[in-house]
């Protein structure tokens, strides 16, 4: 009975972190999940690889770790942004609500990446009117590059 537990246990939790898109954010940017929930939860609770990120009790708003003075949380929708995004920000991510007497689970995946030579095969002609300047030109480009590869890691 305990091996059958398990091994559904096992299975449930492979298939939910398994179907996970990841979302990728450069170092540095600010990382935003949006819960997509129906009703206006009572209690919500964000952990990160386990560990309390943010809760709500109805009331009062709590921050743990490293993530104080860098998440904000809408009380609402549940709505998670976390600022100035570190590389041990990455991995896995899950939310817990609790509205209408019933607990609901979502979970996501983050990428924090930096210092990367992307070549991204782009059709993106610049015209330069004499307000486009170069840097403005390379950062559009490292934009188009993310763009890409976050769509991309949605298709994988």
């Amino acid at each position: 009975m305990a091996l059958r537990c398990f091994l559904v246990c096992f299975t449930v939790n492979y298939y939910l972190v398994a179907g996970q898109t990841t979302e990728y954010f450069l170092l540095g940017e600010t990382a935003s999940f949006t819960a997509n929930i129906k009703e206006t939860p009572v209690d919500i609770l964000w952990k990160h690889k386990g560990n309390k990120v943010v809760e709500f009790t109805g009331s009062e708003q709590l921050s743990f770790g490293s993530f104080e003075h860098r998440v904000t949380l809408d009380w609402h929708s549940a709505d998670l942004t976390i600022s100035n995004v570190v590389y041990e920000d990455s991995g896995l991510y899950e939310l817990e609500t609790f509205a209408n007497g019933k607990l609901n689970r979502k979970s996501f995946q983050l990428e924090v990446i930096g210092n990367i030579l992307l070549f991204c095969h782009l059709s993106y002609k610049p015209t330069f009117d004499g307000s486009l300047c170069f840097e403005h030109y390379s950062r559009q480009l490292v934009r188009d590059c993310l763009y890409h590869l976050r769509n991309i890691s949605k298709t994988a």
